[in-house]
């Protein structure tokens, strides 16, 4: 291949590459906001805006990755030396960063998690079903009704559901002489989403959530929210690491076809 067919073919290659970094930004902007609008009901329940902060920042990079794509595209195609130089520099500031945010990640796990359980017992035993004029208060139990309701659990630990007797949502129940050991978001539902039997879920005797053991109660959540929300959050995890993982590799390739194309623009 002569040095100006080669050249050619570095210049299309780069159009291509362009185009699908166009296209995967595109990707990361419909995850983040899915992610934000359908998933985002443990921030209020967890002390912390984490999350949303995670949806947020995909959406940004996507966003970031859809100009950017059309910056490189334009380079390529009128071959200005300038513009594929910004390209490149871009390029190479997202990866730096996106390796960042992955070790900063790793690092901060264990701690994330130990923060999320404290926050969990507080906003639960404090502000679940309690004084609902209060803002906050009413954004918590909405969160916990949630997360309770779509994670199929209850509570923070397995079989945990006598901490809601310490909650001001029990010691403030209207009708003190008739109780609810749990929630009705605590009780489980048909495939038509109703709920199956709250009165045994919520009322039932000589059986949990009344006690810690005796007879299975069919109608209540036996996984804790705490489990069952790291496993919801490891799970989103994948995505964003697949995504990231993918994001990472064409990055490198862009970063070399470029690099290869500055070069060849020189000669």
């Amino acid at each position: 291949m002569t040095t100006e067919g080669f050249g050619t073919c570095l210049k299309y290659c780069t159009f291509v590459f362009n185009l699908i970094f166009f296209l995967a930004g595109g990707a990361l902007v419909g995850v983040g906001i899915w992610m934000a609008v359908d998933r985002n009901f443990l921030t209020s329940i967890i002390g912390t805006a984490l999350y949303t902060v995670v949806c947020v920042v995909i959406i940004a990079c996507g966003a970031i990755s859809l100009f950017i794509a059309f910056f490189g595209c334009c380079g390529a195609i009128n071959e200005n030396r300038c513009m594929l130089m910004t390209y490149f520099v871009f390029l190479l500031v997202i990866l730096i960063l996106l390796l960042v945010g992955g070790i900063l990640a790793v690092v901060f796990r264990t701690t994330l998690t130990n923060s999320m359980q404290s926050a969990m017992d507080d906003s639960l035993k404090n502000r679940y079903g309690y004084n609902l004029n209060e803002e906050l208060n009413q954004a918590i139990t909405q969160g916990w009704d949630m997360a309770q309701d779509r994670l199929q659990c209850c509570a923070i630990a397995n079989k945990g559901w006598k901490i809601y007797r310490q909650t001001n949502w029990y010691k403030y129940w209207p009708d003190q002489n008739n109780k609810p050991w749990v929630p009705e978001s605590c009780c489980t539902k048909d495939a038509q989403f109703r709920y199956l039997n709250t009165k045994i879920c919520q009322f039932g005797t000589g059986m949990p959530p009344a006690t810690e053991t005796g007879a299975k109660n069919d109608y209540l959540h036996y996984t804790g929210c705490y489990e069952a929300g790291i496993n919801f959050l490891y799970q989103h995890a994948y995505i964003m690491i697949g995504l990231g993982f993918g994001v990472i590799f064409l990055l490198i390739f862009g970063l070399v076809i470029t690099f290869m194309l500055m070069r060849q623009l020189e000669l």
